[in-house]
């Protein structure tokens, strides 16, 4: 009865892994004095126990009851012996305490006995991969460290078995030892270099890793190896998003789609990849239709509330996410949604609500402290913000975005060391975050460190090549420090990552007309801001300003107006209001 785990899925596993229909499960007990042998017919087609035959005598005539049940077996599955195998049979093993070294033998080590080509009961398969099979059945059964440690025991048996490599792999997963899983992968791919399963489970681990392009390399090798595959072109079309190659992703989504139009993880991701081209119809296309095949798909539901969002429809945002929370009430992602939206409309009280709400459901996810850290940020609640990245950073002491907005804190609060700390904490953990390079250099241009500041900056630039602030500040240092050449070359690269970048218009503005005294080419730039925001208070301001100098009367008291109309209490209006009442007198503006 020791062998008694062998469930109906791990003998046909083990049946199937032999090429066998049947299989012969032998077992020994003792019965008082008497020995009882027994073996069980599998049926692998079935996938149950169909007969049951066995032996029972004295101890000492083992040797008998071990030919007689197997003369039982040959009989019951009708299989036909040669007079050499009869007589091997008939041999057997010679003393009583032979035999039962044999059936010891079995029965610690959980041998199967079966026939197979004329194959005696005498011949116990000795090949470790079954073995092997029985601890990676065994393994699908568990989970965590006992499953891991049933897969690593099949492989000591087995280090060719790369299904084994494979299903270890998944356990890593879910242990999150992504390093392992690669290794383990790897493995499985060593002895099968075309195993697809191996290639996709590689590329996920790539990618919970953030080695994306590795990820992505993986992806392509999966799709040409599982050309059928839904999650194949799914993983692909998530690697592509991530390089930014939308279009190529669309077409990845929807041919996982295409493949099983019921995965809906799918639709939600395409719809994610809509919202980064800001393709909002197409987005809530596919949100709706991801709705209609689950009506209680709820990231479908999540998902439409930020494009509302971003259409700029608040309300119907905030709608979709109450429905959310009326049906599921304990989707602690609900109340998250919701205070983000709420943070973005300025509602800040009704933000902290919900925040605290998805805190309450779940209180070990620092995200939820984040929300909160930057809601307390924009009240001016410092010390309350503090708290709360403190809070995040225990729970994901790793997260270098944290980090840099607790650094930002200190730096409202004017503790620039503790924010130059953090910042550079954050920079540990991503050498790569340009916002942390960003903030990083604003520190140092404060503490008048520039040549630190223009290191960092450039540093921002490079993890990012779309940083225009990062384009911008490094043009504006350059400008304070009589740079202007370069001031100029930077502003122009900002423009190039964001043609709509009002500041570097207004930054090449500045360096034509009080740099250069380039009058005309400084109105060009102004004017081009005005094209994008005809209210701007700097372009109204400094076009007048220009043209004043020029001894353009006219030209310059219309600007001025327009700054002071625009802009009655800002700053530069109230220069504007100067400036036209000294022109309307007969003398020049500042």
């Amino acid at each position: 009865e020791q062998i008694s785990y062998f469930t109906p899925p791990l003998l046909s596993a083990w049946a199937k892994k032999m090429g066998a229909d049947k299989l012969i499960i032998g077992k020994v007990r003792e019965e008082g004095d008497d020995l009882l042998i027994l073996a069980e017919v599998f049926d692998r087609e079935k996938g149950e126990i169909t007969q049951q035959l066995f032996s029972r005598g004295k101890k000492e005539e083992v040797c008998k009851l071990e030919k007689d049940l197997l003369y039982k077996i040959v009989r019951a599955l009708n299989i036909q012996i040669s007079p050499e195998e009869r007589e091997r049979i008939e041999l057997g093993p010679k003393t009583s305490l032979d035999g039962l070294l044999n059936y010891s033998n079995a029965w610690k080590s959980r041998y199967l006995i079966y026939l197979s080509g004329g194959r005696s009961a005498y011949e116990f398969p000795r090949d470790n991969r079954y073995f092997s099979l029985t601890y990676r059945l065994l393994g699908d059964e568990k989970s965590g460290r006992e499953a891991i440690a049933l897969y690593n025991t099949a492989l000591l048996l087995d280090p060719f078995d790369s299904e084994t490599y494979w299903q270890l792999n998944l356990e890593y997963k879910r242990e999150k030892k992504y390093s392992e899983g690669v290794k383990v992968c790897k493995k499985a791919l060593a002895v099968s270099p075309n195993y697809g399963s191996a290639h996709l489970s590689l590329g996920s681990r790539y990618y919970n890793l953030k080695k994306y392009e590795e990820s992505l390399k993986e992806s392509r090798i999966t799709i040409k190896l599982l050309p059928q595959n839904a999650l194949a072109y799914y993983n692909y079309g998530i690697d592509l998003r991530k390089a930014e190659r939308y279009d190529e992703a669309v077409s990845a989504l929807k041919k996982s789609i295409e493949l099983s139009p019921d995965y809906l993880d799918a639709y939600i991701v395409l719809g994610r990849v809509y919202h980064d081209q800001k393709r909002y119809d197409d987005e809530l296309e596919i949100y709706t239709k991801a709705i209609l095949i689950n009506p209680e798909y709820y990231d479908a539901h999540y998902d439409i509330a930020y494009t509302y969002e971003a259409l700029g429809k608040i309300d119907l945002a905030i709608q979709q996410l109450r429905y959310a929370a009326r049906r599921k009430p304990k989707d602690d992602r609900v109340y998250y949604g919701l205070g983000s939206i709420y943070d973005d409309q300025g509602m800040y009280e009704k933000a902290i609500s919900n925040y605290e709400k998805a805190i309450e459901i779940d209180p070990d996810y620092a995200s939820y402290y984040v929300g909160l850290g930057v809601t307390y940020d924009k009240m001016g609640r410092y010390d309350v913000a503090i708290g709360e990245y403190r809070k995040a950073l225990q729970l994901n002491p790793d997260d270098a975005m944290t980090h840099c907005n607790l650094g930002l804190v200190y730096t409202r609060k004017g503790r620039d060391d503790l924010a130059i700390s953090a910042y550079k904490k954050a920079l540990e953990l991503d050498p790569n975050y340009a916002p942390a390079h960003y903030s990083l250099a604003n520190s140092y241009k404060k503490k008048k460190m520039y040549d630190a500041a223009i290191s960092e900056y450039k540093k921002a630039i490079a993890s990012d090549p779309t940083y225009a602030k990062a384009y911008y500040s490094l043009g504006t240092l350059y400008y304070k420090l009589n740079r202007s050449e370069e001031a100029e070359d930077i502003a122009r690269k900002a423009l190039e990552t964001n043609p709509q970048f009002i500041n570097a218009y207004l930054l090449l503005g500045s360096i034509y007309y009080f740099k250069y005294g380039e009058a005309d080419k400084a109105i060009v730039e102004y004017e081009k801001v005005l094209e994008i925001d005809p209210k701007d208070p700097y372009a109204l301001t400094n076009i007048g300003i220009v043209y004043d100098k020029k001894g353009e009367k006219e030209k310059a008291i219309a600007y001025y107006k327009k700054a002071v109309e625009a802009h009655p209490n800002h700053w530069l209006g109230k220069v504007a209001k100067k400036n036209l009442e000294k022109l309307i007198q007969g003398d020049q503006g500042e």
